[in-house]
């Protein structure tokens, strides 16, 4: 009897916790529904950042979502039309009862709902809890790195034999030659589009630019990069490291590798490129150059000469440049079009060049002085090289001013190929005094706008390319290789760089007293600063050159601009210290030893980033009366909160001062630099180096 008891007990209490449990998702219904509300934003929200943090990552173009995530994000979408489902019926349900609003009117329809919206609860808590160890996966590198596209007028012939030859088996390297401005890179640009297109076995292809320099780790780590090889991995490891690796995921693959602007032989093993007769892949090599014999150097299978185009495809090319609006606007100008293209003697380059000088210009008599100019020249004739400056020159002259030329002719300091970024530029061409003339004083946020806007012009002029990576935030320009070597010819009086400039010691006096400007950025050799009475600038960049001298800089009164910037230098350079004429001052990223006096009247720009602030004697920068731009970071700066307030404070008398990037350490010091109005208004950029930490240490 004790049993039966026992077991109905059992029941009984079962029983009345089942019920309990049920008449729960009634009586409970309206707590639960705010408390599912509740925790559905909050799982919007973590969604939301998921999201947000997944398209950043897949805007660079090399990450994808992971399909965990992704259903992830899908359940949560699928469950946001039942959130909006259950929402209206809790909504009609509180609305819907009686006795007082105490008891529901429909027991039934509110015992279901109280129950999907229980269930609701544990399915958002568990999404809500859900943890990945990765929201996104790197993407296998794409067979073909898109590229804009160009105009290839008159190139289709070219582009269907280099096609053959990419099909046949039995070649493997395949060399394009041909002048300067032809149309080399354009032909290959296009080929490397039709990769996209058309059907073949190749799993990648890569494309490297040489130049005349030849860097290898430049073109390594072009390689690298599309290959996918990570930057950790690849930091670590020697140059014939770096190259074992190129060739051990190379030689797994089928692949086209594309070399533009060769100037000599190249050996692909020194760069990790398996040779191509030791494998079975049937990969290939193609490559430009402007000197047919590198096709025999580099034992091309098959080479192509890119010629000029003839007469009717050049005045296409021409005719899209200039616009049939301005050669519909008169019927004289078309026929002078046609003799202006002609003068341009079918190179592609030219065509463009001079095309966009004179799109939009309406006026009858500017294009017969055009045709004119462009037939007669001042210069000799010695090759026709010299023939194809002067056809380029066109477009130079026709440039707005005296500023918009200086401009131009400065951008061929920076080495060929090289992108330069359009911030350090334009302070450069304000330490240059190129920028802010005229009556009117002009804010230095005004020459900002100045340059950005003469760049523009460049461009549009096609004396200039811009520079897309804007994956990493950079804006930069670089010029054609034969735009540049046009600029250094128009400047081949005043204008030393790289090669020149690092065999100057050899020069007659007459050509050392000439010299205006010179420029050796990222070459290799052993050099000592000669004397140069008259030189106005002077730039070495990069730790490949070994200085072994700086005292002639005591011989350069005019000198207004220095850039020692990424040089390793290892004594203090006191020279520096009587160049009373400087304007712009750029020591970022080398290292120099302590102990350097400040006395500088004229500076107008000064940058030290990443250095130790110790380098300069800070207690006399309140001295720079003209200086405008200041930026002042560094790995070792100052680390008193006595010293950064000093600082602050003799900046702050600097009464020209308009553009200031500093870093601080202490709190005291970031109070002080938010105190100060003059300081506020100049903050461009500061960096804060245990701040955070000491601010949130003392609010605890």
């Amino acid at each position: 009897m004790g049993d039966v008891a026992g077991v109905l007990w059992q029941v009984a209490t079962c029983l009345f916790s089942c019920g309990k449990v049920h008449a729960a998702y009634v009586y409970k219904l309206e707590k639960n529904l705010a408390s599912l509300q509740k925790k559905w934003d909050y799982l919007l929200n973590i969604s939301t950042d998921r999201r947000r943090r997944i398209d950043e990552a897949e805007g660079t173009g090399e990450m994808q979502r992971t399909d965990e995530v992704n259903g992830w994000l899908q359940e949560v979408q699928n469950l946001q039309k039942v959130m909006e489902e259950v929402r209206n019926q809790g909504s009609q349900e509180t609305h819907n009862k009686c006795l007082s609003g105490c008891c529901p009117k429909n027991c039934v329809s509110s015992y279901k709902l109280g129950k999907r919206v229980v269930d609701m609860l544990r399915e958002v808590d568990g999404l809500s809890e859900k943890r990945f160890v990765d929201i996104t996966h790197k993407l296998p590198p794409r067979l073909v790195d898109e590229m804009p596209s160009v105009e290839t007028t008159g190139l289709d012939l070219m582009l269907n034999k280099v096609w053959n030859a990419i099909e046949d088996e039995n070649v493997n390297m395949i060399g394009l030659y041909g002048m300067g401005g032809v149309g080399k890179t354009t032909l290959m640009k296009r080929i490397q589009g039709e990769f996209g297109k058309r059907q073949h076995k190749f799993d990648i292809v890569l494309w490297a630019v040489v130049s005349r320099d030849c860097d290898i780790d430049k073109i390594m780590d072009a390689i690298r990069k599309r290959l996918g090889i990570n930057d950790d991995i690849w930091d670590k490891r020697s140059p014939d490291e770096r190259a074992g690796k190129i060739y051990r995921v190379l030689k797994q693959k089928k692949f086209v590798l594309i070399l533009d602007d060769l100037w000599g032989e190249l050996e692909l093993e020194k760069v990790g490129v398996p040779l191509l007769k030791d494998t079975n892949s049937h990969s290939k090599v193609l490559f430009t150059t402007r000197n047919e014999d590198v096709c025999a150097k580099m034992q091309a299978g098959k080479k192509f000469e890119v010629e000029c185009l003839r007469p009717q495809e050049a005045f296409e090319l021409f005719r899209k440049m200039v616009g049939e609006e301005t050669l519909s606007s008169h019927q004289d100008i078309r026929e002078l079009a046609w003799d202006i293209a002609k003068e341009c003697k079918g190179l592609p380059l030219a065509l463009v060049t001079v095309g966009r000088a004179m799109s939009g210009v309406k006026s009858v008599a500017a294009w017969s002085q055009a045709k004119g100019d462009l037939r007669s020249s001042s210069f000799i004739r010695l090759k026709l090289e010299e023939d194809v400056f002067r056809i380029l020159k066109f477009s130079y002259d026709r440039l707005p001013d005296e500023t918009h030329k200086s401009c131009f002719l400065y951008c061929a300091l920076y080495p060929e190929d090289y992108e330069v970024e359009i911030t350090n530029l334009i302070d450069r061409w304000i330490g240059e005094g190129f920028l802010g003339k005229g009556r009117m004083k002009k804010s230095i946020y005004d020459m900002y706008e100045e340059g950005e806007s003469i760049i523009e012009k460049l461009k549009l002029s096609c004396l200039l390319e811009g520079v897309e990576d804007y994956g990493n935030w950079r804006f930069a320009i670089k010029m054609h290789d034969v735009i540049r070597d046009m600029a250094l010819w128009l400047a081949r009086d005043e204008v030393v760089v790289e090669g020149e400039a690092l065999g100057m010691s050899e020069m007659d006096f007459e050509r050392l007293n000439n010299v205006e400007r010179i420029s050796v950025i990222n070459a290799s050799g052993s050099w000592r600063v000669p004397a140069c009475p008259n030189l106005l600038t002077l730039c070495v960049q990069g730790d490949n050159v070994n200085i072994t001298d700086y005292s002639n800089l005591k011989s350069m009164p005019k000198l207004k601009v220095l850039d020692l910037s990424g040089s390793y230098i290892v004594y203090p350079l006191t020279e520096i210290e009587k160049l009373m004429s400087l304007e712009y001052l750029n020591l970022s990223n080398t290292g120099m030893p302590k102990g350097l006096q400040i006395d500088w009247k004229k500076l107008r720009v000064f940058l030290m980033e990443e250095v130790n602030c110790n380098t300069i004697s800070l207690g006399e920068i309140e001295s720079l009366e003209q200086l405008k731009v200041l930026r002042l970071t560094s790995y070792f700066g100052l680390t008193s909160a006595e010293e950064e307030k000093a600082l602050l404070e003799k900046l702050e008398c600097l009464p020209k001062l308009e553009e200031l990037c500093i870093q601080l350490t202490t709190t005291p010091g970031l109070l002080k630099l938010l105190e100060s109005n003059k300081l506020r208004d100049c903050l461009r950029r500061f960096v804060l180096v245990g701040i955070i930490t000491s601010l949130e240490g003392s609010r605890r």
